[in-house]
């Protein structure tokens, strides 16, 4: 409902620009190339956004509006009123927050409802990663997410490269840099409805995990694997990934996906 209700706000469809797309929302933009490796941040006195434009396109765009949905949560107020009132962890506060932001810079970006057709008549693979992307030409991540947001299945969404902030990373996301010793970490992720768990964000990727030589290989990857948590745990699933400008995409399919052309029992 807010992003719906911003669209509104803002005619209908998204202006050409950050600036018109914040300035319509109430909520100052600024660029800042020396934030250093950070990709963006709400500064809530503000309200202002800042973005580092000389990160790659991709996590600009998808932060940027990660960052709206920050704005348009804190304006609205509810559901993080909600949180204060009945979540005492603060851990689960905060992924509550996030979680929601990245459904909504996903939807800003991409329909839900487009991407449920596609996905409706798809094998849950790396091309349907692909043709997401190319139907609505928004970011990799963007397109990534939503795939699991729609998901009726148990799915994580997940994208792993170098840590942000690391001497590396800026290299890494340009496909700059290989290192032998660099070690991908969970950059984004996100949890379908039906999934009970998620990954946290800066979990290690295992060298043994079939995305791990997606990473390193740059190859597509669909076989047997598992869910690796931060605690440990391995949860069996398959792995589907593939690599973009040194960062790998991946759907971790817990559940069995919907076979094409199979209506599901509920909608």
């Amino acid at each position: 409902m807010l992003v719906a209700s911003a669209l509104e706000r803002l005619g209908g469809s998204l202006p050409s620009s950050r600036r018109q797309v914040a300035e319509g929302l109430g909520v100052g933009f600024h660029e800042d190339s020396t934030i250093g490796n950070h990709v963006g941040m709400y500064d809530y006195l503000g309200p202002t956004i800042i973005i580092n434009p000389s990160q790659w396109k991709d996590t600009v765009e998808f932060t940027f509006y990660h960052e709206i949905t920050h704005h348009l949560l804190e304006v609205d107020g509810s559901l993080i009123s909600y949180l204060q009132d009945h979540v005492q962890d603060s851990d689960s506060h905060d992924r509550t927050i996030e979680r929601a932001c990245n459904v909504g810079a996903a939807e800003f970006l991409i329909p839900h409802h487009s991407v449920r057709t596609l996905a409706e008549q798809s094998n849950w693979d790396a091309e349907l990663i692909r043709c997401v992307h190319g139907s609505f030409g928004a970011s990799w991540i963007a397109s990534l997410l939503q795939i699991a947001s729609i998901a009726p299945h148990e799915c994580i969404a997940v994208v792993c490269g170098i840590a942000e902030g690391s001497r590396s990373s800026n290299e890494a996301i340009r496909g700059e840099l290989n290192r032998p010793g660099a070690s991908p970490v969970v950059l984004q992720s996100l949890s379908s409805n039906s999934m009970k768990y998620w990954l946290a964000r800066g979990a290690q990727l295992p060298a043994d995990h079939p995305l791990f030589s997606s990473w390193t290989e740059g190859i597509d990857i669909d076989e047997h694997g598992y869910i690796p948590y931060r605690s440990g745990k391995r949860q069996p699933c398959r792995c589907v990934g593939l690599r973009r400008s040194g960062i790998v995409l991946g759907l971790l399919h817990a559940g069995l996906p919907v076979p094409p052309g199979q209506d599901r029992l509920f909608p």
